[in-house]
């Protein structure tokens, strides 16, 4: 496993500079210990305590809306905007391993146009003291099945100060957990400077992220949060726009609710799934399995379409070092009835940034009862081949092979962990190759065709054996 080696962050320069909070008036001060307290002293006065479900926090936000425990960090706001928290019980959540946990539900709405739309959904694991999903409806049809955030602390990072007694120098240790199978954890402390202005001033330590946060006596929820992210912390998070990227969040009010939240476990980990079977990598191109869980197998297709195409072996002749970037299947009906076409999209990509691109096809004849269930296959033919353009996104692409894992999951054993947990039936399949972290992600596409129900798109890791990402109406099976 490769280490992930730290360095000095430029975005810790300047920490002294940040702005001073202003005095927060006597009468929010009292109303927020009020509210935090509930009538009832506490004889730990610096323990921030649990949140409580019904827990309703509305606070401006400048800048961008950024979190350690988010995937899309980022996206700058069009001026002062208000961000509504609020906690609710949930349903038990489902995680990248496929592991069932009691969860409670944090929602974060967006002040527009004089009231409030839905930004966000997270369901927070006390095993985990994190999230285990999320969901982002500004992407259209997604469910509730949604994103692992990989055990990241939520709320700016506060949500590690629960439990803990804040005093000078105290210094709260938290991870973001290595869920992505690399060897990649970052350590983080938050550290008490003192008092300030009636408040606890606490701030981050750690490469790639400098925050800081004014925590009321008594209270889980910071009075004020400033935070600054740059891509050091990816692939544990990401900054989608011109970096270094800075946020301000300042607490404009806050109802406490009953009951609270239940206490996490320190000791619960994100267990690896046994179920999964990891192969041998050559080092080329990612272990696919056998046709039982996919009637055109991808190593086939890279084989024919190699043997078949000249533009493609020249191409791969005067290529430095290429490799497969990204695969792309899917079955349609063939005009013979009963009869399918099975096609494979292959692209490749060298070290120069060059991409080739072939679509090869096979013609599966109509299934016999004894002989050949599946059908017999067909002779492949080339569709198409020619040099293709790259992707947007400058993480797609090409990877040092030997960075990445010596065994992946195999391509048959994610659809089948697919069909498996979504009760899928067809499975359309995305193989795309990422450059941070190196090697490849899966998406599996289901309910591809136009009008079709249940479309969902599933991103799975085959490094790990984690779903990582799941979208759509499709609910998975907890059974």
């Amino acid at each position: 496993m490769r280490t992930l080696r730290r360095r000095p962050s430029k975005l810790h320069e300047g920490r002294g500079a940040l702005p001073r909070v202003r005095a927060l008036p006597l009468g929010v001060v009292a109303l927020l210990l009020a509210g935090c307290l509930g009538g009832e002293p506490d004889p730990r006065a610096g323990l921030v305590p649990y949140p409580r479900l019904g827990d309703v926090a509305v606070y401006e936000v400048r800048g961008a809306i950024l979190d350690l425990a988010r995937w899309e960090n980022g996206i700058p706001l069009p001026g002062p905007s208000q961000l509504r928290l609020t906690l609710s019980a949930s349903p038990d959540a489902l995680d990248g391993a496929r592991a069932v946990h009691p969860a409670f539900k944090l929602t974060t709405e967006l002040g527009v146009g004089g009231g409030f739309v839905l930004h966000s959904e997270r369901y927070v694991s006390p095993r985990h003291q994190a999230v285990v999903q999320a969901y982002y409806p500004l992407s259209q049809d997604q469910s509730v099945v949604a994103f692992d955030e990989r055990g990241f602390p939520w709320l700016w990072g506060a949500s590690a100060l629960i439990g803990e007694e804040l005093r000078e120098g105290a210094r709260v240790p938290f991870a973001l957990p290595d869920n992505l199978g690399r060897g990649q954890t970052m350590v983080f402390e938050w550290v008490v400077r003192g008092e300030e202005d009636g408040l606890l001033r606490v701030e981050l330590e750690g490469e790639g992220a400098n925050a800081t946060l004014w925590m009321a006596p008594a209270s889980p929820w910071p009075v004020r949060a400033t935070m600054r992210l740059g891509n050091e912390l990816a692939p544990h998070a990401r900054v989608q726009s011109a970096e270094p990227v800075e946020m301000e969040a300042r607490l404009v009010s806050l109802a406490r609710g009953g009951d609270p939240v239940p206490p996490r476990d320190r000791g619960a980990t994100f267990a690896p799934d046994v179920s999964v079977v990891r192969t041998a990598w050559d080092g080329e191109k990612p272990p696919d399995g056998d046709a039982a869980a996919l009637r055109y197998p991808l190593s086939e297709a890279v084989a024919e379409a190699k043997l078949l195409d000249k533009p493609l072996q020249d191409w791969l002749d005067a290529a430095d070092a290429p490799i497969l970037y990204r695969g792309t299947f899917q079955e349609e009906p063939a005009e013979v009835e009963g009869a399918l076409s099975a096609h494979w999209l292959l692209q490749w990509v060298d070290r120069s940034n060059s991409y080739y691109e072939v679509q090869i096809a096979r013609l599966y004849a109509p299934p016999l009862p004894i002989a050949a269930p599946v059908g017999l296959p067909g002779v492949p033919r080339v569709e198409s081949s020619g040099p293709a353009k790259p992707p947007a996104d400058s993480n797609h692409g090409w990877f040092d092979p030997t960075l990445a894992p010596d065994t992946l999951v195999p391509l048959s054993e994610g659809i089948r962990i697919v069909r498996d947990v979504f009760g899928a039936t067809e499975v359309q399949v995305f193989l795309r190759s990422f450059t941070d972290p190196p090697g490849y992600s899966y998406f599996l596409d289901g309910g591809f065709e136009e009008g079709g129900v249940g479309r969902y798109t599933v991103v799975y890791h085959p490094s790990t054996g984690f779903l990582e990402q799941s979208t759509g109406p499709v609910r998975p099976r907890l059974a």
